[in-house]
């Protein structure tokens, strides 16, 4: 949510999923990366936590869920960077 912020409102969000219509969220605060990928790595870093719940017995905290969130969208920031340069 806080790299969508402040262009973004969660009801916003909810409403772009419930329809997969992007379009009212297309602004974050990351240059070259979509909402619709924010939010898309959002939900899998949600179902992963969940599933790890499940199959590996760990703990579903908020935590980790928004550590992997920030760690994928940074990830994927680099890796879009490290496609330019090629």
């Amino acid at each position: 949510y806080l790299f969508l912020w402040p262009t973004v409102t969660i009801p916003d969000i909810i409403l772009a999923i419930r329809s997969f219509d992007f379009y009212s969220i297309r602004y974050s605060q990351r240059n070259g990366v979509p909402a619709s990928v924010i939010v898309f790595i959002i939900l899998a870093n949600i179902w992963r936590s969940h599933f790890r719940t499940v199959f590996d017995r760990t703990p579903f905290t908020t935590a980790a869920v928004l550590a992997g969130i920030r760690l994928d969208i940074f990830k994927r920031i680099d890796e879009d960077h490290v496609h330019t340069l090629l």
